[in-house]
């Protein structure tokens, strides 16, 4: 369903100079966006600015920004905030997005007349589904939207080891040994077909990169588990 909202209003993980937002749910996204590649990508996004590719999309990667029924972003911070920064210094650009929601309402819709009533109004997809957000959210915002660093995918991976999945490690064996077999397991079974072709050989073991991958999330945990 779309809806169109003030452009202030959609809690997004960090403001227009990339400062962490206090208020946004640390475990919904966990892209650094305070890097210079998170920059620059806004920065593409508003220099290659073109409304219809900010318009309806049935990909949640692409298009309007995604929230929840709450109003936090789950897809598409980087969107989100590239539209205030052209609300606040593109004015020919916020003119070009608004005439584009005012001849396109009625086919996202919503009330045409909503576009003048509203100061800065952004299209956002809301998802209206009961969900387990966590989950969806990382896997919308998985490789083929903005690649992560090793550290950003180790924040991620946290989830993956939980005690249950944690009480079948064996310390005694290496991570690729037959000893840690149902360990490794446990935690491939969460991840995506194309991270799979990563982490596994031709033959079913863990790769070196699927090693190191569980290696950086398991030291992660270890330094962040309460003492």
């Amino acid at each position: 369903q779309y809806a169109l909202v003030e452009a202030s209003k959609p809690v997004v993980s960090h403001d227009e100079q990339f400062n962490l937002n206090l208020n946004f749910p640390k475990e919904l996204q966990s892209r650094e966006r305070e890097r210079v590649g998170s920059e620059a990508q806004v920065q593409g996004l508003i220099a290659h600015f073109r409304p219809e590719l900010m318009g309806a999309n049935p990909k949640a990667g692409e298009g309007a920004p995604m929230v929840g029924p709450d109003g936090v972003v789950e897809v598409g911070n980087g969107r989100s905030i590239a539209m205030r920064r052209i609300y606040q210094d593109y004015p020919e650009l916020a003119d070009q997005y608004k005439d584009f929601l005012k001849e396109n309402a009625e086919s996202f819709g919503v009330d045409p007349e909503l576009v003048g009533k509203l100061k800065q109004p952004m299209l956002v997809k809301v998802r209206r589904s009961d969900v387990d957000r966590q989950a969806l959210v990382h896997e919308l915002n998985e490789p083929g939207q903005q690649e992560q660093s090793a550290g950003e995918r180790a924040q991620g991976d946290l989830r993956h080891l939980d005690v249950e999945k944690m009480a079948l490690f064996d310390p005694e064996s290496e991570l690729d040994a037959s000893g840690n077999r149902a360990f490794t397991r446990s935690f491939l079974q969460n991840l995506s077909h194309g991270e799979l072709n990563a982490m596994i050989q031709a033959d079913g073991s863990l790769s070196s990169a699927g090693v190191k991958r569980i290696s950086s999330a398991m030291v992660l945990k270890a330094f962040s588990s309460p003492r």
